[in-house]
């Protein structure tokens, strides 16, 4: 891995105009990397969000990621991609953002973190490290350990 976020923020597209202020006072207080992740949004206002985000991330010397849609991604001039663990195969997404892109990928165990590493990811996340509802179906949380 060649670049990695050190505090990142997720942001759905509706906290883009509702939440502005504090997006940009997370920039402000040190977050480098903000992540446009929404899978219940369309294309369009995806990409009004993600090109919004690109001005405030810009204007702090901060990344923007696009959560699964290399499309958006694309179109926003956004810094890379997040790519769940069940999508596009890193090397696909690298061929079609370039080799300066950032693509990171989401995993559940450790040997999914070094695949991923191993396949050209940037940076990867892995978790859940504590319980949450919407992770139940990858097991038991992983911990702090």
């Amino acid at each position: 891995m060649t670049r990695a976020p050190r505090l990142m923020l997720i942001v759905e597209a509706a906290d883009v105009a509702d939440r502005h202020g504090v997006i940009a006072a997370a920039l402000a207080a040190g977050v480098d990397t903000i992540q446009l992740r929404d899978r219940r949004t369309a294309g369009g206002p995806m990409l009004t969000a993600a090109l919004a985000l690109r001005t405030l991330t810009r204007d702090h010397g901060a990344a923007l990621v696009v959560n699964d849609r290399i499309d958006v991604a694309l179109a926003a001039g956004a810094d890379g991609v997040h790519l769940p663990a069940a999508s596009f195969p890193i090397a696909v997404a690298r061929q079609l953002l370039g080799p300066d892109a950032w693509i990171g990928r989401s995993t559940h165990a450790a040997a999914e973190a070094a695949t991923a590493a191993a396949e050209g990811a940037d940076y990867v996340v892995l978790g859940p490290i504590f319980a949450t509802p919407s992770k139940r179906t990858f097991g038991a949380p992983l911990g702090l350990a």
